[in-house]
């Protein structure tokens, strides 16, 4: 066995040649087997059938695309009704357009699992390349471990939702992030950074489409870059280089949407991501909200009916409508922005058929050790403030926005990859004082 070495981030001011992260072979088939043993053998022995209403409405978006009705929603995801007119700009395209490919070649519900359980093992073998690049190989292999056996992430690979195929493309994407990063820092050649945050932003826009949260983390990107550095001006212009990339993979779908809300008065009308947003905001801060999913007990404003023939039009009334809540009873709204923190970061599930005690335990006996050892991990690295930028700003965002809008533990699955870097930085720090071992770069 040969240990593998890599360059970590620079750390303080002082900048440091990019150097090729070497990873070890074998523990990348290792982390591959143990993933994709356990993700395959846990959808293997679900049953056939849909259990939420979002799997079901992803569904149907990929089936009335075989049938030729584009990327519309033409179901009510609560009841199963029909509506009076088809949604279609109502879900980011990329993950109906992946069940769809699967439908169309004939694929059944287990082979789409399995699909994703092999998605959520390169998972792992990304997030170990990401802890790698950033706090070292040693510490990138306990994070990726963590990642094949963490149950919340087994479990979402054997559901028809975009979680899996979202942090896939996420760390994926953030890695080049990382890699133009310290290449740009390290003086790489020219060639060598602009083709990293090619990567990065493609990538990056693939994931976008699957969930448009990530787009404003890569909104703020260039402004990290100035603030943490080095070599900030440089660094501001290739984050807007990658932001363009970005903007240049979501360009058909804009496209698409322009023509789709194209009215003889109006024009075509700018939708960079979906029209559910006056939707999930009514639902998260308006009179129904509890700060969880609450779609089957929200009752819609009347008006809402007037302008379903008119998608547009109804997503900004429900948006204005949302943000007169807000503005109107500014206490209620921070009330709920804290529930929503809870629920995101609970440590037990909410969903009440989980709140067994065979889940509830698995969770804690989960959340608990990872949770404490992230936190170490974030003190003993307080003094690489740039490597916790790129660590953190996902999850700064992430749970931001989920303060506003709807809060669950399914949205802290896309946050865990790097919440699992701290804890493997914070479980080798341990290690490495109780057996007196180098820590490598984790100190640096």
């Amino acid at each position: 066995m040969t240990q593998a070495t890599q360059e970590s981030a620079p750390s303080g001011n002082t900048p440091v040649a990019a150097a090729a992260t070497k990873l070890s072979l074998w523990m990348v088939l290792a982390i591959l087997l143990l993933s994709l043993g356990l993700r395959a053998g846990y959808v293997l022995q679900l049953s056939q059938d849909l259990e939420f209403p979002d799997e079901k409405q992803y569904r149907h978006i990929a089936e009335n695309f075989i049938n030729g009705h584009g990327l519309t929603v033409s179901i009510d995801s609560q009841t199963e009704e029909p509506l009076h007119e088809p949604l279609e700009i109502h879900r980011m395209p990329l993950y109906p357009l992946v069940l769809a490919l699967m439908e169309k070649a004939a694929w059944g519900v287990t082979s789409v699992r399995l699909l994703q359980a092999l998605l959520g093992a390169l998972s792992c073998v990304m997030i170990y390349l990401l802890a790698a690049e950033l706090a070292g190989e040693r510490a990138g292999r306990i994070a990726a471990l963590l990642a094949s056996v963490d149950p919340f992430s087994i479990y979402f690979a054997g559901r028809f939702l975009s979680e899996t195929l979202f942090v896939l493309l996420l760390i994926a994407s953030w890695c080049y992030v990382v890699r133009t990063w310290k290449e740009v820092v390290g003086g790489a050649p020219a060639s060598q950074w602009l083709a990293s945050s090619l990567v990065a932003g493609l990538v990056g826009a693939a994931a976008v489409l699957t969930r448009s949260t990530l787009l404003p983390v890569f909104l703020l990107l260039p402004l990290v870059w100035l603030a943490v550095g080095p070599r900030r001006i440089r660094g501001f212009a290739v984050g807007l280089l990658i932001l363009l990339v970005v903007a240049m993979g979501l360009s058909p779908w804009v496209a698409r949407n322009y023509k789709r809300t194209w009215d003889k008065e109006a024009g075509g009308r700018l939708v960079v991501t979906t029209l559910n947003v006056g939707e999930s905001l009514y639902e998260a801060v308006g009179p129904f909200a509890t700060g969880g999913p609450n779609k089957e007990n929200t009752v819609w404003p009347v008006e809402t009916r007037i302008t379903r023939q008119d998608e547009y039009a109804r997503n900004r009334f429900l948006l204005e409508k949302s943000l007169t809540y807000m503005k109107n009873d500014p206490v209620w709204t921070l009330r709920l922005a804290g529930t929503k923190f809870l629920r995101t970061w609970n440590i037990t599930p909410n969903y009440e058929k989980l709140r067994t005690p065979f889940y509830m335990t698995v969770s804690l006996a989960w959340c608990l050790p990872v949770f404490l050892t992230a936190i170490l991990g974030l003190l003993v690295s307080l003094r690489r403030f740039r490597m916790l930028a790129w660590l953190l700003l996902p999850v700064l965002v992430f749970t931001l926005i989920h303060m506003v809008f709807v809060g669950s533990v399914r949205y802290r699955v896309p946050m865990m990859p790097f919440v699992l870097v701290l804890s493997g930085i914070g479980i080798w720090w341990v290690v490495s004082k109780v057996f007196k071992r180098d820590r490598g770069t984790v100190e640096n």
